[in-house]
């Protein structure tokens, strides 16, 4: 039973390799890019998500300080006109 199993894989196996090879290289192809693409597009997302929370978080803490004290409004008003790093990077990429 065994041996007509691995002799009917065999032949399969062969039969792909020189009948369908021509086929299944191309679909490998697409389907590993668009298997790339998608990865990157989430790694991305979550990186550009990340980013903008630091950011946000960084406004509240500014915020705090004002309001006890350790910095005059003034000086949180200049820091919170500072642009996020990704706006630099676009305004300098042109």
């Amino acid at each position: 039973m065994l041996a007509t199993q691995t002799a009917s894989t065999a032949r399969l196996l062969t039969s792909l390799a020189s009948d369908d090879i021509a086929m299944v290289i191309p679909v490998l192809g697409i389907v590993g890019s668009i298997f790339v693409a998608t990865v990157y597009m989430i790694t991305n997302a979550i990186k550009s998500n990340s980013a903008r929370k630091q950011y946000e978080e960084s406004r509240r803490e500014i915020a705090a300080y004002v309001a006890e004290g350790s910095i005059t409004p003034d000086d949180a008003e200049r820091l919170l006109k500072a642009q996020p790093p990704d706006a630099e990077k676009s305004a300098t990429c042109g």
